[in-house]
């Protein structure tokens, strides 16, 4: 099991180089939902991936709730849940660097070991499982 770091959903600050709790936080509006699950190998992974596209990224999705997870049909086993995933915006900033094969390439050479390229929509998931 990977060490994992728990925040409150209203904690501040950086996790790494270009990533914070705030992007990280489950986007719900539930009161139950008060912490924030983040894997210190996802932390490790993305922090690798961030210099070497050397260009900012924007985490459409990083940890969810179980809750959360169930309202935009994500898998019951979702790695969302345990703070080992994140979907990353294949933004037009970087598609003007690399291109989708290369932006894949440099996430597995980074260390997330799953990625998933969503059909239609510029994202990918990332995860470490």
């Amino acid at each position: 099991m990977p060490s994992i770091q728990i925040f409150k959903k209203t904690d501040k600050g950086e996790l790494c180089f270009g990533l914070s709790i705030d992007e990280m936080k489950c986007k719900c509006t539930y009161e139950a939902c008060r912490a924030v699950i983040i894997s210190t190998r996802l932390v490790d992974a993305y922090e690798k991936f961030r210099k070497k596209i050397g260009l900012s990224c924007t985490i459409s999705s990083g940890y969810r709730c179980p809750q959360h997870n169930k309202d935009v049909g994500g898998s019951e086993k979702s790695r969302h849940q345990t703070g080992e995933a994140m979907d990353i915006l294949f933004s037009k900033k970087i598609a003007e660097k690399f291109t989708l094969p290369e932006f894949i390439k440099i996430a597995s050479e980074s260390g997330f070991t799953f990625i998933k390229e969503y059909e239609g929509i510029k994202r990918i998931h990332a995860d470490v499982r």
